[in-house]
């Protein structure tokens, strides 16, 4: 390994204030090589350990210098952008995907039996396209249609109450779990 133009240090390392060691230049005079083969081993290995050193101080400020051009981002900031993408994402879902007549037909059943016996004049508004799914379908309540309404989205309407069922309620429960819209009185 050793080289024929290879000088050797013959003074000693100065420590500094951050750690390292400043070895003095090579004597400009000294052209022999030393008797000891050791010591012209150990100079050789310094030589190499302080040059992978340099190398590895060069990578790890590139890798610092990296570090500190992150800025860091606003929690507060991610949620909303992620809670807006998986709202939009299961709107887009739930809007391609078609109704199903014997759901439907099951969720008016549960949405009269909410209403119960609560006023007199009771009536059940869904949108046009799932009028015409639920007919002949045997529902004893008077059927509506109501153009406000998306498809698999019902509302029983009585003098006491009016209950919701669907697809805009359960989106409008997603959108309040998620906090970008606020609950109605």
């Amino acid at each position: 390994m050793s080289e024929a133009k290879f000088v050797p240090l013959v003074d000693t390392a100065s420590g500094t204030s951050d750690g390292f060691r400043n070895w003095a230049e090579p004597v400009a005079g000294a052209s022999a090589s030393p008797a000891d083969p050791y010591a012209l081993g150990l100079a050789e290995g310094q030589l190499l350990a302080e040059a992978a050193f340099a190398e590895e101080r060069r990578r790890l400020l590139v890798l610092v210098a990296a570090a500190n051009a992150l800025q860091p981002i606003e929690p507060e900031a991610v949620r909303t952008l992620i809670c807006e993408a998986v709202n939009r994402l299961v709107r887009e879902i739930v809007g391609a995907t078609p109704v199903d007549a014997d759901h439907l037909h099951r969720q008016v059943e549960e949405a009269s039996e909410l209403a119960g016996t609560t006023g007199t004049a009771r009536v059940l508004r869904l949108s046009p396209q799932d009028v015409a799914l639920l007919e002949g379908a045997g529902i004893k309540l008077p059927i509506v249609p109501d153009a406000a309404l998306t498809p698999g989205t019902l509302r029983v309407e009585t003098d006491g109450c009016t209950v919701e069922h669907g697809r805009d309620v359960q989106l409008e429960a997603l959108s309040l779990q998620l906090g970008l819209a606020e609950e109605r009185p």
